[in-house]
């Protein structure tokens, strides 16, 4: 009798209707998942199209720290190649392509799940379980982005299908192919690759030992041709996949040796593993200090599974391992075992997303639906099984899709607004050029104009023509562990570009880079949107500096300026005084505020104007609040002295200080986990708003703010102009006007000035005579 192919009795094809219309359910998902991304979910997915770009051009690749194959980025090559042939002007189009190809890979991972399926229990598990991959939200999340997570679990399905049956040593040859591609795709796929060949020995051993030798064979040729590719690019064999063996491996032996409470064996692990890594490593005198520091439980991927599972797939699911225990068959325990020891090496590494779990599809998603059967398969009327099989089917698909929606997928989305306004403003730089070129009577084309992101990858591919998008030397999250020379190499090429695109936290946090960042370029604008900026807060787009002296910058300092002079270049207002209520002397004297619209999004940028003619010993909050008449709801904005790169406690005598913040009028502009509540009441029906600007100078107990307490230990008071002498704020609740004519608030700030200010389209209701919204 001639030996069964798995491809053969329970296969589905192409041509079977009810493929078709999971095939086509998952398309429309898969299209209504691109549309509702925005912006790169990961920086793995640019790595993977950079180094293919790099491949075909020939390039290094700039500050790849990364220990992944080359599989992937190989299967993107042809895409480069045909755009580097054809001339491709807007590199844009082979972002999309790959797109399109992830969603290509999408649909015929579901195609072979669903012969898996059909293998394991007949054509209806097999629809069913193609129909919860094409609905899974981790799916329907990376199925339109360049992630080797989906090709992966391809290869691994075309593999596994080879071996759920005694096929043939062909079928065998071509399965232990493919689960080696699955290698050279993704490293991750090695624990389901050991897991197959594992659960085959036991059970075909050596009378068809086809099966697992083909698949040892395979992967020993995965890893020879690995070897030599990073040979070629790496300088030296095998670099990457030692590289990820001792890290992964290592780690994770390490991790399960601690809790089995092996310490003694655990210990040499993680030294070697650290060493490996090149971090110092003081070894503790008792080796249980260690510990085991995971960013996550090690249970996480069990308590958070309805991330990846919704819960008809994941009652399914359940019910399929009851089956595959109760009811042992050899296809069964080798998805089950496979599940089982690839769920406990992921849940022995530190870090932990369900990103991670897209390779094991194939075996998850058959399990749930051949659990799902097993159940229908009591009820007796074919009617109603179809009936029961659509109310698992249709809420599996919807729940999916909302899952998929609930996911952060925007939130890098704004880079590449950012990106957008570079470029605009990159055409507008280059004819500048272009024009003083030929007023000078120059016959060579002028310089492009360069620009750079702090997450280069947020905004690779989408520089248009004529703009030369530049990648740091080094990439500035690691700016806390630079040392002087990376710092050096990244600020040397910031210092010769044209635009730079950067997120707040990415200066805020590092006052030395905000400091250089602020001496060299201007705020040209910024981009800020509540409904997906929730990590990066708000994305500038800044340009080198100009001679204007009114440009919007983060601060600035003048030693030894001339208040005056300032003042009357600038058409200020009247100064407003401030001095310690210490009796220490020190004054502080605002010599007025500027507000001003930027292009592109038009949200505003306020700066402030300082001068000492003392120097400050204090570190100081500055609070500062803008209300309306209304003054129902206020702009707060909190901060220490010039971002706190500048602290007031290092302005000395005759520093003139100019600081400047973004401007959202609105309550907690920078907050996302409540409502937009912009400033202005009625006046948000035209097209200014009359503001009064408050302020109080305080220095608070840092210990306290350690604790979420605000505790005063220091303030300065108003005073008059060229006086000394505080002004005390009233004790009346009823009046808070002194007789020198200072309005107070109820909480202690002074009034500093008024202006207008204009209505940002985000803000405006119309004038129809309804109440306006809080």
């Amino acid at each position: 009798m001639p030996a069964r192919h798995a491809t053969e009795p329970t296969a589905l094809g192409f041509a079977d209707p009810g493929l078709l219309v999971v095939l086509a359910v998952t398309l429309v998902l898969q299209c209504s998942a691109w549309a509702a991304l925005d912006g790169y979910q990961i920086a793995d997915s640019v790595e993977f199209l950079e180094r293919a770009r790099s491949l075909v051009r020939g390039e290094a690749m700039v500050d790849s720290v990364s220990i992944r194959p080359v599989g992937f980025s190989a299967l993107l090559v042809p895409l480069f190649v045909v755009g580097d042939w054809i001339g491709l002007p807007d590199q844009r189009a082979l972002a999309w392509c790959s797109y399109l190809l992830q969603i290509v890979l999408g649909l015929l991972l579901v195609h072979r799940v669903a012969r898996i399926g059909a293998a394991l229990g007949g054509r209806n598990t097999g629809l069913v379980a193609g129909l919860f991959v094409g609905a899974n939200p981790l799916f329907l999340q990376y199925s339109a982005q360049a992630e080797s997570g989906i090709a992966a679990a391809l290869c691994l399905a075309l593999g596994l299908e080879r071996f759920l049956a005694r096929g043939t040593r062909r079928d065998h040859l071509l399965g232990g192919l493919w689960l080696g591609v699955g290698f050279l795709v993704a490293y991750k796929a090695l624990v389901v690759i050991l897991v197959i060949a594992l659960v085959l020995f036991v059970r075909d051993r050596w009378k068809h030992g086809s099966s697992w030798l083909s698949i040892a064979a395979a992967l020993a040729l995965a890893m020879l041709v690995q070897t030599g590719i990073d040979w070629a690019i790496y300088g030296k064999p095998g670099a990457s996949l030692v590289t990820y063996l001792v890290t992964n491996f290592g780690s994770v032996t390490y991790s399960i040796l601690y809790r089995a409470g092996l310490v003694k064996l655990a210990h040499p692990i993680y030294e070697f593993v650290q060493q490996f890594q090149g971090k110092e490593f003081d070894a503790p005198d008792d080796p249980v200090a260690i510990g085991y520091r995971g960013k996550q439980s090690r249970w996480w991927y069990f308590e958070q599974m309805p991330q990846m599972l919704v819960w008809p797939v994941l009652a399914g699911f359940l019910l399929g391992l009851a089956r595959a225990a109760f009811r042992a068959q050899w296809k069964s325990t080798l998805l089950v075992a496979a599940f089982l020891v690839f769920a406990a090496a992921t849940s022995n590494k530190g870090s932990k997303d369900f990103r991670l779990w897209i390779p094991i599809l194939p075996c998850l998603a058959p399990l749930s639906a051949w659990g799902l059967e097993g159940v229908l398969a009591s009820v007796k009327s074919k009617a109603w099984r179809r009936t029961w099989r659509a109310l698992f089917a249709v809420p599996a698909v919807a729940l999916g899709l909302a899952a998929f929606l609930a996911l952060p997928t925007r939130r890098f989305g704004a880079y590449w607004d950012a990106m957008d306004a570079a470029n605009a403003r990159a055409h507008e730089l280059y004819a500048e050029r272009v024009l003083r070129a030929r007023a000078w009577g120059g016959t060579r084309a002028p310089e492009s104009v360069q620009v750079a992101s702090a997450y280069n990858w947020a905004v690779y591919l989408h520089d248009e023509p004529g703009v030369d998008l530049v990648k740091l030397p080094h990439q500035l999250t690691g700016w806390l562990e630079f040392d002087g020379a990376h710092k050096a190499h990244d600020l040397e090429a910031l210092a010769e570009l044209d635009l730079f695109v950067a997120h707040q936290p990415i200066l805020s946090l590092h006052p030395d880079l905000l400091e250089w960042v602020a001496a060299h370029y201007d705020v040209r604008s910024y981009a800020w949107d509540r409904g997906r900026q929730q990590e990066t807060g708000p994305i500038y787009l800044l340009e080198r500096r100009s001679d204007a002296f009114d440009a919007a910058r983060f601060f600035e300092v003048r030693p030894g300026a001339s208040p005056d002079a300032f003042r009357d270049q600038r058409a200020l207002d009247a100064p407003f005084s401030f001095v310690a209520t210490d009796g220490s002397g020190e004054k502080l004297v605002l010599l007025g505020f500027e507000i001003r619209a930027l292009p592109t999004d038009g949200w505003s940028w306020i700066t402030y104007h300082w001068w000492t003619p003392t120097g400050v010993s204090r570190d100081l909050t500055i609070v500062d609040r803008l209300t309306a008449l209304d003054e129902r709801s206020t702009w707060q904005n909190d901060h220490r002295g010039a971002w706190g790169a500048r602290p007031t406690s290092q302005w000395r005598a005759g520093d003139l200080v100019s600081e400047g913040y973004p401007l959202v009028p609105a309550m907690r502009a920078f907050a996302t986990d409540g409502p937009f509540r912009p400033i202005g009441g009625g006046y948000r029906r035209g097209e200014r708003i009359p503001v009064r600007l408050w302020m109080q100078l305080v220095e608070l107990d840092k210990a306290a703010l350690e604790r979420g307490e605000r505790v005063v230990v220091a303030s300065f008071a108003p005073a008059r102009n060229g006086s000394f002498e505080p002004i005390a704020a009233p004790t009346d609740p009823m009046r808070l006007e002194t007789p020198e004519g200072l309005a107070f608030s109820a909480d202690g700030l002074v009034r500093v000035g008024a202006t207008f200010l204009d209505v940002h389209p985000s803000a405006r209701v119309p004038n129809d005579g309804r109440p306006v919204p809080e």
